[in-house]
Order: C-alpha cells, then sequence, then structure tokens
C-alpha cells in the first residue's frame, strides 16, 4: 500500500475529502476549469500564430489570387452541392469537376462565372444520382490561367 504525501487528515485535505465524498468543491473546480480554459487559449493562439505564418509565407496574394471558402467539400447523391471562391472582384473563374470515376462533369450551374464586388463566386449543382461514391477533384481556373484544385467527397444519405 502506497503512503499518502499529504499528512492532513482526508477531511482537511479539500481534493481528497472531494474524493471520498463525491462532491467536489466549486474553488477546485473553479481552478481546475480555469487552467484548462488558459491551456486552450494558449493552443489557440499557437495555431493561430502557426496559421498566420503559413499564410504570410506560402499563402500570399501574389501566389494564389483566390481561395476556396470550404476545404472540405461532402457531397451527397440527389442533393444539392454549392462550391465558394474567394477571389478578385470582377474576375471571370471557370470551374472543372472531375467525378471520383474521373470522368468530367457537365451540370447546370457550373458555367463560367463572374466575382462580385466583394470577389465571392458561388456554384451550386445537383449530384446525380449516378455518381459513383468517392473522391473526386474540384479545379477552379481565373481568367489569369492561374488555377487550385481541392478534393471532394461524394456520399451516400
Amino acid at each position: 500500500m502506497t503512503k499518502r504525501r499529504d499528512k492532513r487528515p482526508i477531511y482537511k485535505n479539500p481534493l481528497l475529502w472531494s474524493l471520498v465524498t463525491g462532491v467536489i468543491s466549486f474553488k477546485y473546480f473553479k481552478h481546475f476549469n480555469d487552467k484548462l480554459i488558459e491551456e486552450n487559449r494558449k493552443l489557440k493562439e499557437e495555431n493561430y500564430n502557426l496559421k498566420f505564418t503559413k499564410d504570410i509565407l506560402f499563402d500570399s496574394r501574389e501566389d494564389i489570387p483566390f481561395k476556396f471558402l470550404t476545404n472540405n467539400i461532402i457531397s451527397y447523391k440527389n442533393k444539392k452541392t454549392t462550391i465558394k471562391v474567394l477571389g478578385d472582384p470582377g474576375e471571370t473563374y471557370t470551374i472543372e469537376i472531375t467525378s471520383p470515376s474521373g470522368s468530367l462533369l457537365t451540370a447546370t450551374g457550373l458555367e463560367e462565372k463572374k466575382a462580385n464586388d466583394k470577389g465571392l463566386v458561388e456554384w451550386s449543382y445537383i449530384v446525380d444520382p449516378r455518381t459513383r461514391i468517392g473522391k473526386g477533384k474540384i479545379t477552379v481556373t481565373n481568367s489569369k490561367q492561374n488555377s487550385k484544385n481541392i478534393p471532394y467527397y461524394v456520399k451516400e444519405l
């Protein structure tokens, strides 16, 4: 049997007493909760700093003139899918969607579009119920022939 380091009686040690009685004092709960909140804040801050540094180094405005507003696009058969891109206002963008089977999709709503005054371009289409389940590719190209690809996934409901 291991010895307790704290020589105080159990009822005078709030943490041990809470374990024995099953009641956690508000003081200790608040202390641990504040500690968790602080650790979470630090992690978010580190993640933000890392993301900010990455954006400056690798995702500057000159390198990639537009970005997808969604990272993982999940499409469901026979349902509407929307793809949003943020780029330069007034610029023309085209979209090509390669299905999981490798064929190029042609659907209404996937035509060439011009960005609005805020730079937003949006395409919507309904996924064919015969589309194979799996991973496909979305390619968006602007009028300066800069293109960017992201994966998308087709699933069944």
